[in-house]
């Protein structure tokens, strides 16, 4: 079995970009979960756009809600200075900033002598006229969230965050307020088989890695290929089906790499007062044991198997796994072995089916991934863990959803009409432990109640309804999004009003029909003749 394993890995690995970036044995450890190990000085707009398009690379646990949408549902929003203000905060050119998102705020309009026509400028497609980063930071770790410390909110279960404790084995759940996740940090003396971050005196010498580290070291894996500051270049392949390279780093400067700096920040990780011997127990104020012993990527497909993946693309996957962090100069090799140590493995959110959905009616969504269901073995009870689906709105509001099918690395669930139109996170949550979260938006569905042509002032087309919203004043716009077509698709002359609820539009001839068109969906409404 372990061999067939094997070959149906290497078949998988071949076709899986992401599977392919790091090597094994390590190090550069495999980049399937989590962050890359990588600083964030190589970000432009296309780099961000192939994350936050709606359709990540498989294993980017990044906020990948579909861009337009979550910008589109600011409008009539007040304007926060976060993440920063828009580019044209005076877009009436009253001399007064706006206080409340329009869509001119970020849409410049351009008249083109050579078509006649005023269209968008596409230089607001550039991330970074808004999303400024400075000191080196990242567009993410300057969010109040990051600064804060509760670096779960974005990593999920991965990284669990440097939350205060509230009370032993215990601290705040930053995704349910109100409630505790259990925390599982030692407190007693280290010994031989203690992991260290790098350095370890007695670490097993009788390996070495290509980067000059052995077992019993977090930077075993955690490493460029040579151990040197010079990033080991992997390629990242972008959603147009071209790639660049990115940059794995070592263990330290990824993490002096994250910009948080200042205001006693150091000491998240650092702790003067803690003896280098120990010094993992500060590194387990964000990666605890309940976190880094239930860490592993089902490589081939046929579920989380602890004990028995291909070595390297997790923790507990392996018994090299195993060795790899609690190496030695003792001969004690029976530490690795292919029991389990896990109990709760921390899922992957890699896809779902639609991030963008109206409300009004039930919509079913495939969710995939790895460790949504797994099994485990504790004090020799065989116990099963199993998912939900949880979405926090805006305001911090969680709804929990119980899937309609699930197995390990697929789930579907249905999104109820009744719930809001708001830009959601949704998490798989397994226990205590949580994937990494997808942004989720729900619009306001497109209904309309009447279509009429008001016959004394000519091609007069009444539309009532609701959802309309979110359109340019000018909908002659090119590429705007917004349009009024007639049956034989010719736009309206002139729309005289557009808002919430009504259209009115002015048509050359009566239309037996017209197509409303925002940026959320297109409606086909029939109309009748209003004497």
């Amino acid at each position: 079995m372990d061999k067939l394993k094997m070959i149906i890995a290497f078949a998988f690995m071949l076709g899986t970009s992401s599977l392919a970036w790091g090597l094994i044995p390590p190090p550069p450890v495999n980049q399937n979960m989590g962050i890359p190990d990588t600083v964030f000085n190589f970000l432009n707009a296309n780099v961000c756009v192939n994350c936050h398009g709606g359709n990540p690379p498989a294993g980017v646990p990044v906020n990948p809600a579909y861009n337009p949408d979550r910008h589109h549902l600011r409008v009539g929003q007040p304007i926060d200075g976060i993440p920063d203000f828009p580019p044209y905060r005076d877009a009436d050119g009253d001399g007064v900033l706006d206080t409340t998102f329009a869509c001119t705020n970020c849409h410049a309009i351009l008249f083109d002598p050579i078509t006649g026509m005023q269209e968008l400028d596409p230089s607001f497609r550039d991330c970074l006229t808004c999303h400024i980063a400075e000191n080196d930071t990242t567009v993410h770790h300057a969010t109040a969230r990051a600064q804060d410390g509760n670096c779960f909110q974005c990593h999920g279960s991965v990284v669990q965050g440097i939350d205060v404790l509230t009370e032993t084995g215990k601290r705040p759940d930053p995704v349910n307020p109100g409630q505790t996740i259990p925390v599982d940090i030692p407190t007693y003396q280290t010994s031989l088989v203690t992991p260290f971050r790098s350095a370890k005196p007695n670490a097993d010498f009788s390996i070495v890695s290509s980067a000059g580290t052995s077992p019993g070291n977090c930077n075993f894996c955690h490493n460029t290929g040579d151990g040197s500051p010079n990033a080991t270049a992997e390629p990242f392949n972008l959603r147009d089906g071209t790639s660049v390279m990115i940059g794995i780093f070592r263990n330290m400067d990824n993490h002096h790499g994250t910009g948080f700096f200042g205001e006693g920040k150091c000491s998240w990780c650092h702790d003067v007062f803690t003896p280098s011997a120990t010094s993992i127990r500060v590194c387990e104020r964000c990666h605890d044991r309940l976190t880094i012993h239930n860490i592993e990527f089902d490589a081939v497909g046929d579920g989380t198997q602890p004990g028995q993946e291909l070595p390297y693309f997790g923790h507990i996957g392996n018994p090299d796994n195993c060795w790899g962090c609690h190496g030695n100069n003792s001969d004690i090799q029976p530490l690795a072995t292919t029991s389990s140590v896990s109990s709760a493995i921390v899922p992957t959110l890699i896809s779902l089916s639609t991030q963008s959905i109206q409300n009004g009616t039930d919509v079913l969504v495939t969710a995939t991934g790895v460790s949504f269901v797994n099994t485990a073995v504790i004090n020799g009870q065989e116990y099963t863990f199993t998912s939900e689906v949880q979405l926090t709105d805006s305001q911090g509001n969680v709804t929990i959803l119980q899937p309609t099918t699930i197995d390990s690395n697929q789930l579907e669930v249905i999104i109820p009409g009744t719930m809001a139109a708001n830009t959601y996170a949704l998490q798989i949550k397994k226990a205590f432990q949580y994937s990494n979260p997808f942004g989720f938006v729900i619009t306001e569905s497109l209904t309309a109640y009447d279509g009429y042509i008001y016959t004394p002032y000519g091609a007069l087309v009444v539309v009532t309804g609701k959802g309309f919203t979110n359109s340019l004043d000018m909908v002659d716009v090119m590429g705007s999004g917004t349009s009024i077509v007639n049956q034989d698709g010719l736009r309206a002359a002139k729309v005289y009003i557009w808002n919430d609820d009504l259209i009115v539009a002015h048509f050359y001839e009566n239309p037996t029909s017209v197509t409303v068109t925002n940026i959320f969906g297109t409606l086909d409404v029939p109309l009748r003749i209003f004497q």
